[in-house]
């Protein structure tokens, strides 16, 4: 079952306050008439990027019927306001329509040029349109960046709060890439939290406000830490993506990355503000809260001091039905979350270096009950025995989105 948005007061909202608050995701299945789009410079980035996205029920709908006409007050929402326009160049396909699973094609609608998506690139990246279009970026920046933004604009309406990154706001790098111990002097709230045997854990917690897009994307680390000579302390930390280490060259599947991300733990030596001491901290990470859709990140880009980023070449497996292992979850996870997901589109990089190369995006079409590949205008339907055996394309995955299962 895939998400939908529900607004549960039946009516059309008149305002965004209104429909922010009032929208639910439900589960449901969509198919949309795929279109390609066109790729006049070095932007592939931006289309595979977007065309997973598109494939998110969810997202979709939220995204589509937005009452930006109606809204009385004038909330700067850019980012939702090009995403919005995109989005409604893409309609729902006819289910008694659509074609049956047997047909090698599927009629789609003229491709174009995402010219809102790429001018609100620019604006957040402080650069000239010409810059968006000619220099490559990495996707899964890209994904974190827009998702963060949208969610800010969502809370800037609901709560009132700035989007112009404001000590309280998460910054980006905050949800992608859980925020360091080294500055552990951040304000958060200290929560004490009573352990086993009554020892006490200090609870930091970096809560995420609700919003459409965290309900759909945004799950929860919980990071138990152990500091030489210290209380133990739990970390909450919210992420939309998932990175997972696959340097090892032992790790060659997606079971084995995530068996291993549930075993490593970060030492890091910070000096105590109070006690001016060297302190050894331990940490691991598990998974406390699962989203409806699980955007898996493999890392493929290696920072090199040396010679900039590296690119790791190797096929890694994947299975259109995932279950999460159970040593990456916390108990609270095991209660409640579903622990089940099934793929639902790949975005791929293509080439030797991070630098350049090409992305593309395969998606699997309700509609047509099959998988399709996007490769800027370029649309067509392929076997899933090819969508899970990319390396045969020279394809490297790079993020995986699923969904969660039934």
């Amino acid at each position: 079952s895939n998400y939908h948005v529900y607004n549960s007061n039946g009516g059309e909202s008149k305002s965004l306050e209104d429909y922010f608050s009032k929208c639910e995701v439900r589960p449901s299945a969509m198919a949309i008439k795929p279109r390609g789009l066109f790729n006049k410079n070095n932007y592939c980035y931006v289309n595979a990027t977007f065309q997973a996205l598109l494939a998110c029920p969810a997202f979709f709908n939220v995204m589509k019927y937005i009452p930006l006409n109606e809204d009385p007050v004038n909330h700067p929402v850019p980012c939702i306001k090009a995403v919005h326009s995109f989005v409604n160049q893409f309609e729902k396909m006819d289910r008694s329509k659509s074609n049956a699973a047997n047909h090698k094609d599927i009629i789609c609608g003229q491709p174009f040029d995402p010219v809102d998506i790429l001018q609100e690139i620019a604006r957040l990246r402080r650069v000239s349109v010409d810059v968006v279009k000619s220099k490559q970026e990495d996707a899964h920046e890209l994904l974190c960046q827009l998702l963060s933004e949208l969610h800010d604009e969502i809370c800037s309406i609901l709560y009132r709060t700035s989007t112009n990154k404001s000590e309280e706001s998460m910054s980006t790098s905050d949800v992608s890439t859980a925020a360091s111990l080294q500055n552990g002097e951040e304000k958060a709230e200290d929560w004490f939290q009573v352990g086993k045997k009554h020892r006490t854990h200090v609870l930091r917690t970096n809560e995420i406000q609700k919003s459409l897009i965290a309900d759909i994307f945004a799950g929860k680390f919980r990071s138990p830490v152990q500091s030489a000579g210290n209380q133990k302390s739990v970390i909450h930390e919210p992420f939309f993506t998932l990175s997972l280490d696959i340097k090892d060259p032992k790790i060659t599947s997606l079971d084995e990355a995530l068996l291993r991300f549930g075993e490593q733990s970060t030492n890091s030596e910070h000096i105590d503000s109070k006690s001016r001491q060297n302190v050894h901290t331990n940490k691991t990470m598990l998974i406390e809260q699962l989203p409806p859709i699980l955007i898996i990140h493999l890392k493929c880009f290696l920072n090199d001091e040396s010679d900039g980023t590296k690119k790791i070449n190797k096929s890694i497996n994947y299975t259109v039905n995932l279950t999460l292992p159970k040593t990456i979850l916390t108990e609270q996870a095991k209660k409640h979350s579903f622990d089940r997901y099934k793929l639902f589109a790949v975005e791929y990089h293509q080439g030797e270096r991070a630098t350049d190369g090409h992305y593309i995006t395969d998606v699997f079409h309700p509609g047509l009950q099959g998988w399709i590949r996007y490769d800027d205008d370029n649309v067509h339907v392929v076997p899933s025995s090819q969508v899970m055996n990319s390396s045969a394309d020279k394809l490297t995955p790079y993020l995986l989105f699923y969904r969660r299962g039934e």
